[in-house]
């Protein structure tokens, strides 16, 4: 009797870690499959220049934007002006900007270093930026992470994927799961 007892305790017990572990394999899966239809996060080469990343993804006859672009390291050593000079001119670039997400300018001894975010980069904004870059006389230091947002037409993320993994100037592209959105 005493045995039979134990059994079904132990058998309860047995049913109630299957059930606690079906649960937790549930939760852990959902993230997986969750996604920002139309969204592909992706990594540039470090070593790749802006423009030649911005016309790798343009050579594509598809329609795209890049929304989102972070984070493109410069450097003016002994700058001919102070940085509140430099930051007003990164300020007053609407696309280097989005709400609290900025640009930083940062002096340390006599080096300026900028930490560049792009927003909704075009064409005209390519050319901007390139022609003030050349103005302010920057330099490009390389970055340890540069990540982007790829805004794609809904239903064509994985075609995305497989283009951008395939293009000579990225590390890696995957869908959007983190739900990180730029606006």
């Amino acid at each position: 009797m005493k045995y039979i007892k134990n059994l079904k305790i132990g058998l309860v017990f047995i049913c109630i870690l299957f059930g606690l572990n079906n649960c937790t394999k549930i939760n852990d899966t959902e993230p997986e499959n969750s996604f920002v239809s139309g969204e592909i996060l992706f990594s540039p080469k470090d070593s790749i220049p802006l423009e030649d990343l911005f016309n790798s993804l343009s050579a594509y006859d598809t329609e795209f934007k890049l929304i989102y672009l972070y984070k493109y390291k410069y450097l003016i050593d002994n700058p001919t002006f102070d940085k509140e000079y430099y930051s007003n001119i990164i300020n007053s670039k609407e696309y280097l900007k989005s709400g609290n997400l900025v640009s930083t300018v940062v002096q340390i001894k006599t080096k300026i270093n900028f930490d560049i975010r792009f927003f909704k980069i075009d064409d005209k904004n390519l050319r901007d930026w390139i022609e003030t870059r050349n103005e302010m006389n920057l330099k490009r230091v390389e970055s340890d992470v540069i990540h982007g947002l790829l805004n794609v037409e809904v239903g064509t993320e994985t075609d995305w994927i497989n283009k951008l993994n395939s293009n000579p100037h990225i590390k890696f592209a995957q869908l959007n799961h983190n739900n990180v959105t730029i606006r």
